[in-house]
C-alpha cells in the first residue's frame, strides 16, 4: 500500500481526490453500458487514465501494463474524457492543472 505522498507522486493527485473522482464516475452512466463488461475495475480504469495523462506514455505501453489490448485502453480513456467534460469531474482536473503548473514553476 502506498503512502499519501507516494500515491500523489505516482498518480498526481491526493488519494482523497481520487476517491471523490471515483464517486463521480460511479454515479455516472459508466456502469450501465451494454455489452461485455470491462476486465478492469472502475478504480483501475481511473488509475490507468490518470497515469496515461500524467506520464504521456503510448497507449500500447499503458495497455501492456494493465494486461489489456491497446484499443481497449483507448476506448476507456476516451470514455472517461467524455465524462470529464460533461460533469463536475472536470473540477478535479482544474485542481490537477493548477498543482502541475505550481510544480512546473518551482
Amino acid at each position: 500500500m502506498l503512502s499519501n505522498s507516494q500515491f500523489k507522486r505516482l498518480i498526481g493527485i491526493q488519494p482523497s481526490t481520487f476517491l471523490e473522482m471515483l464517486e463521480v464516475l460511479e454515479s455516472s452512466q459508466v456502469n450501465t453500458q451494454r455489452g461485455r463488461p470491462s476486465s478492469l475495475s472502475l478504480e483501475d480504469q481511473l488509475l490507468m487514465t490518470l497515469s496515461y495523462w500524467r506520464e504521456y506514455r503510448t497507449l500500447f505501453h499503458v495497455a501492456m501494463s494493465y494486461g489489456i489490448h491497446e484499443s481497449t485502453a483507448s476506448r476507456i480513456i476516451r470514455l472517461l474524457a467524455k465524462i470529464k467534460k460533461r460533469s463536475t469531474f472536470c473540477l478535479f482536473f482544474i485542481q490537477i492543472k493548477k498543482s502541475c503548473s505550481t510544480i512546473m514553476s518551482t
